[in-house]
């Protein structure tokens, strides 16, 4: 009888003991599962990051060279691209005559030097037709100021930059200092401003400042423009504005909204200073 019950007590806790072998097995397994799921979940993270930081860098470089149609300025971040761009635009203005732009720039030039710029071809004022008998000129010489000159001091430069128009006496060069710095992000989208100060121009009768930015709000859709006041010696400050939206349709169309505000040409009595015009941009 004692035999038998020490049989019995053996078989049992030999079926305890596989039991919980089994139990711990299962658990084993059931962990080692879970660990391969979450592994795989950080592969497919991961990989999904790698995409979403591979079109946020398509993108900045995609913006950065477009917006040079609105005329901002394309300075780039802490190591520029290397890049040559152009485009040509055609507006509708509602003070009925056509311009014709066309916008070059490129950062390749020696010694980290970059130059930006557009010719504008006008119609004359309630023309309603194809003539172009005004244009307007600008083109500006730019260089980041290096790290190892300030410290700690980021987004300065130097730059000059050309103007000349239609008439007599109209074309002078400026002299100054820009500052450029990023804004908070605004739907998931991080714009810029850029002050700019020529105290120097060769007419010897005038200052400039200027401030240049870019507000993003979608990938393909965002405002920007610029806000010059001339000081002109016993004369009254002149403001030249030119906010516009931009709203890309692909790689090389977008279409173009400006509203145009020239303090210049609001002081001729025969001519409105401010408009509205609509427009299409080809890139290249």
């Amino acid at each position: 009888m004692k035999f038998t019950i020490f049989n019995i007590l053996n078989f049992l806790l030999f079926g305890l003991f596989f039991y919980a072998q089994a139990t711990e097995l299962g658990d084993l397994s059931q962990e080692l599962e879970d660990l391969l799921r979450q592994e795989a979940q950080l592969k497919e993270r991961k990989q999904a990051i790698k995409e979403r930081i591979e079109a946020l860098n398509n993108q900045k470089v995609e913006k950065e060279g477009s917006v040079n149609s609105t005329k901002p300025e394309n300075l780039a971040g802490k190591k520029p691209n290397k890049k040559t761009s152009a485009s040509l635009s055609y507006y509708w203005d509602n003070r009925e005559f056509n311009t014709l732009n066309l916008l070059t720039s490129t950062t390749t030039l020696p010694y980290d030097f970059g130059i930006w710029g557009f010719i504008d071809l006008h119609g004359a004022h309630d023309s309603g037709s194809t003539d172009l008998s005004r244009y307007f000129i600008e083109y500006r010489l730019s260089r980041k100021i290096d790290l190892d000159w300030l410290g700690d001091v980021k987004g300065l430069g130097f730059q000059s930059e050309f103007n000349d128009a239609n008439g007599g006496g109209n074309n002078l060069v400026r002299f100054g200092l820009t500052y450029r710095h990023d804004l908070p992000e605004l739907f998931d989208r991080r714009g810029w401003l850029q002050w700019r100060g020529f105290p120097v121009e060769t007419d010897g009768s005038g200052q400039q400042a200027s401030l240049i930015y870019f507000l993003p709000f979608h990938e393909r859709a965002w405002v920007s423009g610029f806000a010059d006041i001339n000081f002109r010696e016993s004369q009254s400050d002149v403001w030249v504005i030119e906010p516009q939206l931009t709203i890309k349709l692909d790689d090389r169309f977008s279409l173009l909204v400006e509203y145009r505000y020239n303090g210049f040409e609001d002081l001729v009595q025969t001519i409105d200073g401010e408009g509205v015009a609509f427009g299409l941009e080809l890139s290249f």
